[in-house]
């Protein structure tokens, strides 16, 4: 398990490093502005909270000075300079990692060293001992998998399909013993 998070993680910073999706700490005195489109002039639409020293970076404006991030049922726009990526390889992934998908509805979630998985009228799964792996030519493509679980993850714009959000992350769930067998859906790096 601790694998797929430090997956997860290298994810993430291998990403936010090329100034793209990831955790990404407020830099001290920086606006806290959230603008409804990438541009200066764009309307303000709503301010973070003075508590809220870290944001999950989405995806990037086109000329790359803006980043995205999750801002209540939707998509929020603040200049990239007002944050700092978040170098996340000197130690163990400690941000857990929540995944939804809907049609069937279905959260999985990190717990400690496993992975939780409810299906619709199922009781809640747990699963660990899991073996990971990075695809060698996709850095951001991870592969987790358990007996009866295979959990795929990669860096993506990623659309839940009920909200106007845009996440970073997508993943598939193979589940072969399940009815589904196959769930798709989208991951955050913070406590939805």
């Amino acid at each position: 398990m601790r694998m797929i998070l430090t997956g997860a993680l290298v994810l993430c910073a291998s990403l936010a490093a090329a100034n793209g999706p990831g955790l990404y700490t407020l830099n001290q005195d920086a606006s806290r502005a959230l603008r409804e489109n990438p541009r200066a002039t764009s309307a303000l639409i709503d301010r973070l909270p003075d508590e809220v020293t870290t944001v999950e970076v989405t995806g990037l404006s086109e000329n790359g000075d803006w980043a995205r991030i999750l801002h209540l049922e939707g998509n929020a726009w603040m200049p990239l300079e007002a944050l700092t990526a978040m170098d996340a390889t000197g130690g163990p992934f400690e941000t857990p990692l929540f995944c939804a998908g809907t049609e069937p509805f279905w959260p999985l979630k990190t717990q400690g060293d496993t992975l939780i998985l409810e299906e619709m009228g199922a009781p809640a799964e747990t699963f660990s001992d899991l073996t990971t792996m990075t695809s060698a030519n996709a850095p951001t493509h991870h592969v987790a998998q358990s007996e009866g679980l295979t959990v795929l993850l990669r860096g993506a714009e990623c659309s839940d399909g009920m909200s106007d959000r845009t996440y970073g992350l997508a993943t598939d769930i193979i589940l072969p013993r399940s009815d589904a067998g196959l769930l798709s859906g989208c991951c955050t790096l913070q406590s939805p």
